[in-house]
This record gives C-alpha cells, structure tokens and sequence, in this order.
C-alpha cells in the first residue's frame, strides 16, 4: 500500500525557501571571484591538455568554469540536505561554526537522541576527514547536553540495505579505531525513517542493526522527501525532471 505524506506528518515541509536559496547561489556564481579564492592547479591543467582534447585556452577555460559551477553547486546541495532534515519535527539543523561547534542535525522527538553529521555521498570522505568527524562526534558524545544520545554519520547517497540484511554498521575509521558503540554511520534512508518514526523508536534502545525497518512506514518517507523537491524545483525554474534523473533515484537513495 502507497504511504502518503499526511500518514507521516511530512504536509507541513515547505521546501521553497531552501530550494530558492541554491537557485540563487547559481544564478549569482561569479567565476572570476571563484578562480581567485581558488588556485588553479597548472599540473592538472596540464594533463587536461594532453588528454582531454583542451588544446586551446577558451575550451580549458569553459570546463574550468563547469568545474568550479559544479563543485559550488554540490556544497549547496550538501547544506541543502541538512537544512531539510531540519524542518522535520524534532530535528535542528546548526550551521558551521568555530565558536560556537555543533553536531549538523541534533534529534529531539520522544525517546529519539540522536546526533548527526550529514554528507552528500558515501564516498566524499577520505580517510583523514573520515578520522576528523569521528573524532569531532566522540567529543560531542562526552559532553554532559549530549549524554544517553546516538552518533550518526549520514551519507544522503550511499548503498542501502535490503530486508534481512543490517540497518547500519559501526563508524569506526582508522585501522587501529576499535570504534564506539554509540557512533554508527547509515544511510540517508535508513536515518529518514527513524527520524520519522511516529513512534519515536531510539536506535540501540528499542531496535538493534537487525530490526527490519524496510517494513516500517516511514521507510518511504525520503520519497516523499524527494517527490517535493522535484516538485518544487520545477515550479521554481519551469524546468521539469527528465526521466533519465528520476530513474537515477532509486540506485542512489534505495527503494
């Protein structure tokens, strides 16, 4: 049976803010700023030339500019995913800073203590920023505000598990990092649906890696999500979603 949005509280969503935000970083992309703020690597460049048929200026010059439009582009997708998980009941995004650090997400809704850092793909990670969020969560764990609460590393896009397979797995980076039971890394879908439970189940409290929540309602839930995005996203730019993309959805988000 289809689970429509009102059966998992999602009506109250309003997207447009967020989504109108990224339009609006693109349409004022400065390059120029970009390529100063942001050295070109001429090794790179180099290779390019030699293998990538950008002999002349103009044609290297137009794939820098994609290159650095798209790398923009992917950091506001990546706030994006945060500010959205945000509006959910219960849930708070924080932005970076400094002075004052917070975990991305913090989760406040029934029984649910939940803790997050969110990234765009489960591969954008390298060992050593791997390391760096880890350690960043373990110290938030040890803070008394944060005491009795769960550690999530969220990948958006990442492999998601099947029915009888395991909901997430220790984030324990590092070949000598043993790892926290406490700390765990899942995916985008996995964290939607418990984070919208209606039954406000905790993680390692009332439900283990094992419990099946491919049989839980809210495992749509990132559909609905998603269904809204696109929605928006075409009233906002009159472009609509060819079905190459959409089709695209289900290898990067599950099903």
């Amino acid at each position: 049976m289809e689970i429509m949005a009102d059966e998992l509280n999602l009506e109250y969503l309003n997207l447009e803010p967020l989504i109108a935000q990224v339009v609006e970083i693109m349409k004022n992309f400065d390059h120029q700023k970009a390529r100063i703020e942001n050295l070109i690597d001429p090794f790179a460049a180099a290779f390019e030339v030699a293998l990538l048929e950008r002999q002349d200026f103009e044609t290297w010059s137009y794939h820098e500019f994609e290159r650095q439009r798209q790398k923009a582009l992917l950091n506001a997708v990546g706030d994006l995913h945060q500010s959205i998980l945000g509006l959910l009941s219960g849930l708070t995004s924080y932005p970076a800073s400094r002075k004052n650090p917070m975990p991305d997400i913090v989760c406040m809704r029934g029984s649910q203590k939940i803790i997050a850092e969110i990234k765009n793909k489960h591969n954008t990670m390298n060992d050593r920023s791997a390391k760096g969020t880890f350690a960043r969560m373990e110290k938030d764990l040890d803070q008394k505000n944060f005491l009795d609460y769960v550690g999530v590393v969220v990948p958006i896009i990442a492999p998601v598990p099947k029915s009888g397979e395991k909901m997430w797995h220790l984030f324990a980076p590092g070949a000598d990092n043993i790892g926290r039971d406490d700390i765990l890394i899942m995916s985008g879908r996995v964290f939607y649906t418990i984070v919208t439970d209606t039954e406000c189940r905790q993680p390692l409290v009332d439900f283990d890696q094992d419990e099946d929540l491919t049989l839980w309602p809210s495992w749509k839930a990132i559909d609905l999500v998603t269904t809204k995005f696109l929605s928006e996203l075409q009233r906002q730019t009159g472009v609509a979603t060819p079905n190459w993309i959409t089709d695209l959805f289900p290898q990067a988000i599950g099903q």
